[in-house]
C-alpha cells in the first residue's frame, strides 16, 4: 500500500499509481522546502531517483519533470525523451502536450516534435480546433496546428453550427 511504501522509504508523499509508477516526494525539512520528487514501482522500489524539482503523473508513457528550472519529459524508466528546454509543460493527451517557452505557448508531440508553433500568447482547449491569441489578435487552428481562421481578428468565436463569428475594426461577420 501507499502507506507501507511511505514508511519503507521514509518519504513525505506517495501518489497514485499511473503507468505502474507513483510519484514520491522527499521533503528535507518540516516546511516542505527543497522538495525532491521521483517515482516508485508497485513493489515500493525507487525506479526514478528523487532528483526532480517537480513532476507530473505519467500520461501516454511520459512524465513532465522539472530539473534546473526547465521542464522536459522522461519515460517510465527515467530516460529523457524530450529535453529540458521548456519553462512549463502540461501532461500528454491525445498525442500532444501544451508547452510554454519564453512567455509563449504551443503544443508538442510524443517525440518532441512541434505540432503547434510556440508563438501564441494563449491557446484554447484543443479538440478538432482551438482559439489562439497572438499580439492581441484572435484566430483558430486545427488539431495539426494549421491556421484555419487567420490570427488577425479583434474577436473570433466558434459557433455550434460550425461557423465562426469574427470581429475586425468594429465590423462583424460569420
Amino acid at each position: 500500500t501507499k502507506e507501507q511504501i511511505k514508511k519503507k522509504l521514509n518519504v513525505a508523499y506517495v501518489g497514485d499509481f499511473k503507468n505502474g509508477r507513483a510519484i514520491i516526494r522527499l521533503a528535507d525539512n518540516e516546511f516542505g522546502l527543497n522538495n525532491k520528487f521521483g517515482f516508485v514501482d508497485k513493489d515500493g522500489n525507487i525506479v526514478i531517483p528523487m532528483k526532480y524539482d517537480d513532476v507530473h503523473d505519467f500520461s501516454q508513457g511520459l512524465s513532465a519533470v522539472k530539473l534546473n528550472n526547465k521542464y522536459g519529459f522522461i519515460d517510465i524508466n527515467g530516460n529523457v525523451v524530450i529535453p529540458f528546454i521548456y519553462d512549463f509543460t502540461q501532461y500528454f493527451y491525445d498525442g500532444w502536450a501544451r508547452v510554454y517557452k519564453n512567455g509563449k505557448v504551443g503544443h508538442i508531440g510524443l517525440n518532441g516534435e512541434v505540432i503547434v508553433p510556440i508563438i501564441y500568447d494563449e491557446i484554447g482547449y484543443l479538440t478538432d480546433k482551438a482559439q489562439v491569441q497572438k499580439d492581441g489578435k484572435y484566430g483558430y487552428i486545427n488539431k495539426k496546428g494549421k491556421i484555419i481562421i487567420p490570427v488577425i481578428f479583434d474577436k473570433a468565436e466558434a459557433r455550434d453550427d460550425g461557423r465562426f463569428y469574427v470581429k475586425l475594426n468594429d465590423k462583424r461577420s460569420y
